[in-house]
């Protein structure tokens, strides 16, 4: 199995001044929060108690090649199905989820001001896990359209960012990552580069929300208020862009009130 897996949305930007990495689960959509919904659903319908579902989540995660654990929808889903009677059940609950519903408008709506504001600005996601799952999850939320490529990596975020970054050569961008994962932003500290900002983005329903970082060169958006913290991002990447003070204030406006 590869390490990455890549889907170029836009190929246009070749030396970008400025590349945004940015996680997925529990930043761009809030994966803790819809994984609690379709587990009470399945609790109901399925029959299953809150600890017999969080014992099958467990075993449906397994070390890959690459020794990071990875969660298999496909196990969770076969095993789920050895217990109750009803797979067409299951099926419908997991594969019909809504995970739309789960998008963070407010970060929705920074990747929109960074790409209408800095015109040769890359935007990516990188996030880890089960590849046909994430694909579902990133499709059925309609983010794509607001990025310029999405990589799905089982192995570290950090070498798959250094590796991108040696491509680049001379012509280095601006590095920004946002990731909510304490390990991640630990990772990333580890990186040898000049022109780089560590973002922590911290949800209050995501499993790793009280977990600490190390890492000491990190900014932490507003923990409480999710479109404050957006506003906080763009702040950052507005002024350090030399971005006019009119554009900084329509899309501080525009995040902040995100629904």
């Amino acid at each position: 199995m590869d390490k990455i897996c890549r889907e170029i949305v836009n190929a246009t930007i070749k030396n970008p001044s400025l590349w945004l990495v940015i996680d997925f689960d529990d930043v761009i959509m809030y994966t803790s929060q819809a994984t609690r919904e379709r587990d009470e659903e399945l609790s109901v319908k399925a029959g299953l108690s809150k600890e017999e579902l969080l014992e099958i989540s467990k075993e449906s995660r397994e070390e890959n090649t690459f020794g990071k654990k990875t969660f298999s929808i496909s196990k969770f889903s076969q095993k789920i199905k050895e217990k109750t009677k009803n797979a067409g059940l299951v099926d419908e609950i997991i594969n019909n989820a809504n995970y739309a519903k789960f998008i963070n408008q407010s970060i929705k709506k920074l990747l929109l001001a960074v790409k209408s504001c800095i015109e040769d600005a890359k935007i990516s996601i990188l996030t880890f896990g089960e590849v046909e799952f994430q694909k579902l999850k990133v499709s059925e939320t309609g983010i794509k359209d607001f990025v310029d490529e999405v990589v799905y990596t089982i192995g570290p975020k950090k070498e798959v960012v250094e590796e991108k970054m040696r491509e680049y050569g001379v012509k280095v961008p601006f590095l920004i990552t946002i990731d909510d994962s304490p390990d991640n932003i630990d990772d990333y500290e580890k990186m040898n580069i000049k022109n780089y900002i560590n973002i922590r983005f911290k949800h209050p329903l995501a499993k790793t929300y009280n977990d600490p970082h190390n890492a000491k060169e990190v900014f932490v958006g507003h923990e409480l208020s999710q479109n404050q913290a957006a506003v906080d991002i763009w702040k950052i990447i507005a002024e350090k862009f030399s971005v006019s003070q009119p554009d900084i204030a329509k899309w501080e406006k525009v995040i902040k009130e995100a629904e």
